[in-house]
């Protein structure tokens, strides 16, 4: 179990830093970029990880939203 809670957190911590490095970029762009290659039905779900990750970066001051785009 503790190996499993360790590997989930490598995998949020490695998305977290996919998303700051794609940057700056609107979800939409998030979402085309870096869930290319899942089914476009889960594409809602997607962006809706990706937004949780953006409000965690926005509260460490690691980005900010600006005209319409995530920098």
């Amino acid at each position: 179990l503790h190996a499993a809670r360790c590997l989930e957190q490598y995998d949020r911590i490695a998305r977290e830093a996919q998303i700051a490095a794609a940057l700056p970029a609107t979800i939409s762009e998030l979402v085309a970029r870096l869930y290319a290659e899942i089914d476009p039905r889960l594409r809602p779900a997607a962006a809706q990880t990706i937004a949780a990750h953006l409000i965690k970066l926005e509260r460490e001051g690691r980005a900010a939203f600006k005209d319409g785009r995530y920098v």
